[in-house]
C-alpha cells in the first residue's frame, strides 16, 4: 500500500518495522535509519504535538503498533502493525503569502507548536526574504493562477514548477543543509531557512521553474586538491622522463 501511494507523501515508522524498510522498498520515511540527524531537523521530530511536525514534513502515513490511534484514518492492520492515513499534511512544496522573521530558534519552535500558527498561510523565516508580500497570509483569490508541481525529485535534485498570482514564498518539506543551491528561471536564488529547519525561496508573480541541487563546496575543494595532485604527479613524471633522455650513456670499457 505504501509503495502504491508513496507519491502522496512520506511515512513515519514508530519503530515497529525495520528501520531501513524505506531504503529497501523505495518509501520515504521522515525519520529513516541513520543515527546522524541534523539538529534542527531533530528538533522538529521531537516537537509537540507531533502531528504538527508531521504536517510540516509532508508525512501522510503513520505506522504504529497502536491500534487505537485516534488522529488518523485506519487503513489496515498487518503483523501487529497498523497503518494510518494522516489528514491535513502539507504538500512537499507549497506557496504561502505571509512570512514572519524569527531569527531565534527557541522562539521559532514555540511559534511552530502554537495552535494559533497556521503554516499553510504563513512561514517562519530566519531572515528577511527580500521580497514585498501583499495580503498577509491570505490565500490567493479563487480565480488566481497559483499552483505548485514537483516535476522531478532524486538524489541531490528537486525541480518545481510554480505559478503565482502575486509575490509569495515557496516552502519545501525538505531539510535546509549547507551545499544546497537554488536557481529560479535559470538564475541563482538565495535559499531561506524556513520553519526552523526547512527550505524556502522567495518568488515574484508569474510562472517559474525552481531547481534545487546539492553541490557542497567540499566536493569542489576535493576535486581541486585531487586535480592539483594529479597535475603534480604528471609534471614529476615528465621531469623524470626528460632527465632520463638527457642522461649520458656510460662509456664502454675494454
Amino acid at each position: 500500500y505504501l509503495q502504491e501511494h508513496r507519491a502522496e507523501g512520506r511515512a513515519f515508522n514508530e519503530g515497529h518495522l525495520p528501520l531501513a524498510y524505506g531504503d529497501v522498498f523505495g518509501i520515504e520515511d521522515a525519520r529513516g535509519p541513520s543515527p546522524l540527524v541534523v539538529r534542527r531537523y531533530a528538533d522538529l521530530l521531537a516537537m509537540k504535538p507531533r502531528e504538527r511536525a508531521w504536517s510540516l514534513l509532508n508525512v501522510k502515513f503513520f505506522i504504529t503498533p497502536d491500534a487505537k490511534y485516534a488522529a488518523g484514518e485506519k487503513v489496515m492492520e498487518e503483523g501487529g502493525s497498523t497503518l494510518y492515513r494522516l489528514p491535513g499534511s502539507l504538500p512537499r512544496a507549497y506557496v504561502v503569502y505571509g512570512a514572519t522573521v524569527v531569527p531565534d530558534d527557541k522562539q521559532a519552535m514555540e511559534m511552530l507548536g502554537s495552535v494559533s500558527f497556521d503554516p499553510s498561510k504563513t512561514v517562519l523565516l530566519a531572515e528577511d526574504s527580500g521580497i514585498a508580500l501583499q495580503g498577509g497570509g491570505d490565500p490567493p483569490s479563487p480565480d488566481g493562477r497559483s499552483r505548485v508541481e514537483v516535476r522531478e525529485k532524486g538524489p541531490g535534485v528537486l525541480r518545481v514548477a510554480a505559478e503565482l498570482d502575486r509575490a509569495g514564498i515557496l516552502v519545501l518539506s525538505e531539510v535546509d543543509f549547507p551545499g544546497w543551491q537554488a536557481e529560479v528561471d535559470g538564475r541563482p536564488q538565495k535559499i531561506l531557512r524556513a520553519n526552523h529547519a526547512l527550505r524556502a525561496v522567495a518568488l515574484g508573480p508569474g510562472p517559474h521553474e525552481v531547481v534545487f541541487t546539492y553541490r557542497p563546496s567540499s566536493v569542489y575543494v576535493g576535486a581541486a586538491i585531487s586535480g592539483a595532485a594529479l597535475l603534480a604527479g604528471l609534471v614529476a613524471l615528465v621531469a623524470l622522463g626528460a632527465t632520463g633522455l638527457r642522461r649520458p650513456r656510460r662509456a664502454e670499457v675494454d
